[in-house]
Protein backbone atom coordinates (compact mmCIF):
# COMPACT_ATOMS: atom_id res chain seq x y z
CA UNK A 1 0.00 0.00 0.00
CA UNK A 2 1.43 3.33 -1.07
CA UNK A 3 1.50 6.05 1.48
CA UNK A 4 -0.70 9.50 0.57
CA UNK A 5 1.12 12.37 -1.10
CA UNK A 6 2.58 14.60 1.88
CA UNK A 7 0.01 17.46 2.08
CA UNK A 8 1.61 21.62 2.25
CA UNK A 9 0.87 23.38 5.15
CA UNK A 10 0.87 26.30 2.47
CA UNK A 11 -1.44 25.99 -0.14
CA UNK A 12 0.19 26.77 -3.94
CA UNK A 13 -0.34 30.74 -5.03
CA UNK A 14 -0.35 32.00 -8.46
CA UNK A 15 3.34 33.63 -9.86
CA UNK A 16 1.94 37.09 -9.90
CA UNK A 17 0.21 36.97 -6.89
CA UNK A 18 3.50 36.06 -4.96
CA UNK A 19 5.37 38.49 -7.03
CA UNK A 20 3.35 41.48 -5.72
CA UNK A 21 3.34 40.39 -1.97
CA UNK A 22 7.18 40.27 -2.43
CA UNK A 23 7.43 43.64 -3.48
CA UNK A 24 5.25 44.81 -0.81
CA UNK A 25 6.97 42.93 2.10
CA UNK A 26 10.67 43.73 0.56
CA UNK A 27 9.57 47.35 0.72
CA UNK A 28 8.10 46.96 3.94
CA UNK A 29 11.15 45.00 5.41
CA UNK A 30 13.48 48.17 3.89
CA UNK A 31 11.19 50.88 5.74
CA UNK A 32 11.15 49.01 8.98
CA UNK A 33 14.96 47.92 8.75
CA UNK A 34 15.54 51.81 8.10
CA UNK A 35 13.74 53.59 10.72
CA UNK A 36 15.82 51.73 13.57
CA UNK A 37 18.89 52.50 11.40
CA UNK A 38 20.27 48.74 10.22
CA UNK A 39 20.67 49.47 6.82
CA UNK A 40 20.88 53.07 4.54
CA UNK A 41 22.50 55.38 6.99
CA UNK A 42 20.59 58.41 8.70
CA UNK A 43 18.50 59.64 5.67
CA UNK A 44 16.80 55.73 6.10
CA UNK A 45 14.36 57.28 8.43
CA UNK A 46 12.92 59.32 5.99
CA UNK A 47 13.04 56.68 3.35
CA UNK A 48 8.86 56.01 4.13
CA UNK A 49 7.99 59.63 3.65
CA UNK A 50 10.07 60.47 0.44
CA UNK A 51 8.63 56.73 -1.13
CA UNK A 52 5.18 57.94 -0.28
CA UNK A 53 6.00 61.73 -2.00
CA UNK A 54 7.45 59.85 -4.92
CA UNK A 55 5.44 57.31 -5.99
CA UNK A 56 1.87 57.88 -3.83
CA UNK A 57 -1.16 58.99 -6.13
CA UNK A 58 -1.54 62.42 -5.91
CA UNK A 59 -5.16 64.20 -6.23
CA UNK A 60 -3.68 67.83 -6.52
CA UNK A 61 -0.96 66.33 -9.73
CA UNK A 62 -4.61 64.37 -11.27
CA UNK A 63 -5.88 68.02 -11.13
CA UNK A 64 -2.96 69.91 -12.28
CA UNK A 65 -2.57 67.82 -15.74
CA UNK A 66 -6.34 68.15 -16.62
CA UNK A 67 -6.38 71.69 -15.92
CA UNK A 68 -3.07 72.34 -18.15
CA UNK A 69 -3.97 69.62 -20.49
CA UNK A 70 -0.51 68.32 -20.12
CA UNK A 71 0.23 64.18 -19.24
CA UNK A 72 3.53 63.64 -17.19
CA UNK A 73 4.95 60.69 -16.84
CA UNK A 74 6.47 61.19 -13.24
CA UNK A 75 2.64 61.92 -12.27
CA UNK A 76 1.18 58.82 -14.41
CA UNK A 77 2.91 55.91 -12.98
CA UNK A 78 2.18 57.35 -9.71
CA UNK A 79 -1.70 55.14 -10.69
CA UNK A 80 -0.09 52.61 -10.03
CA UNK A 81 2.54 52.64 -8.00
CA UNK A 82 0.67 53.40 -4.67
CA UNK A 83 -0.76 49.91 -4.13
CA UNK A 84 2.81 49.25 -3.19
CA UNK A 85 3.68 51.98 -0.78
CA UNK A 86 1.99 51.75 2.69
CA UNK A 87 1.75 53.78 5.80
CA UNK A 88 2.68 52.00 8.38
CA UNK A 89 3.55 47.97 9.02
CA UNK A 90 -0.04 47.41 10.01
CA UNK A 91 -1.08 48.64 7.18
CA UNK A 92 1.23 46.67 4.98
CA UNK A 93 0.48 43.57 6.35
CA UNK A 94 -2.98 43.79 6.07
CA UNK A 95 -2.68 44.65 2.45
CA UNK A 96 -0.15 41.74 1.77
CA UNK A 97 -2.60 39.35 3.65
CA UNK A 98 -5.73 40.54 1.24
CA UNK A 99 -3.41 40.39 -1.52
CA UNK A 100 -2.69 36.34 -0.87
CA UNK A 101 -5.77 35.88 0.21
CA UNK A 102 -7.87 36.86 -2.71
CA UNK A 103 -5.09 37.00 -5.43
CA UNK A 104 -5.04 33.39 -4.86
CA UNK A 105 -8.89 32.72 -4.97
CA UNK A 106 -9.00 34.91 -8.26
CA UNK A 107 -5.74 33.59 -9.94
CA UNK A 108 -6.50 30.36 -9.85
CA UNK A 109 -9.62 31.20 -12.06
CA UNK A 110 -8.17 33.36 -14.60
CA UNK A 111 -4.68 33.73 -16.72
CA UNK A 112 -1.66 35.11 -15.64
CA UNK A 113 -2.25 38.37 -17.68
CA UNK A 114 -5.94 38.94 -16.61
CA UNK A 115 -4.77 39.14 -13.41
CA UNK A 116 -2.05 41.52 -14.36
CA UNK A 117 -4.76 43.95 -15.70
CA UNK A 118 -7.11 43.35 -12.91
CA UNK A 119 -4.74 44.45 -10.54
CA UNK A 120 -3.46 47.62 -12.28
CA UNK A 121 -6.79 48.17 -13.94
CA UNK A 122 -8.45 48.80 -10.64
CA UNK A 123 -5.47 50.43 -8.75
CA UNK A 124 -5.46 53.27 -11.52
CA UNK A 125 -9.04 53.70 -12.36
CA UNK A 126 -9.56 53.56 -8.07
CA UNK A 127 -7.21 56.34 -8.22
CA UNK A 128 -8.28 58.12 -11.24
CA UNK A 129 -12.27 57.94 -10.08
CA UNK A 130 -10.93 58.87 -6.69
CA UNK A 131 -9.34 61.55 -7.98
CA UNK A 132 -11.49 63.24 -10.13
CA UNK A 133 -14.40 63.07 -7.27
CA UNK A 134 -12.15 64.52 -4.57
CA UNK A 135 -9.57 67.07 -6.39
CA UNK A 136 -8.69 68.45 -3.10
CA UNK A 137 -8.30 65.13 -0.89
CA UNK A 138 -5.72 63.47 0.28
CA UNK A 139 -3.92 61.33 -2.07
CA UNK A 140 -3.75 57.56 -2.20
CA UNK A 141 -1.13 54.97 -0.77
CA UNK A 142 -1.32 51.34 -0.08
Amino acid sequence: MSSPRPVSAFNALPPLVSAIAIVMVTLEVMFQLGARGLVGGPQAVGWRIATIQEYGFSNRALDWMIETGSLRLDYIYRLVTYPFVHLSFMHALFATAMILALGKFVGERMPQWALLVLFFGSAASGALIFGLILPDGPGLVG
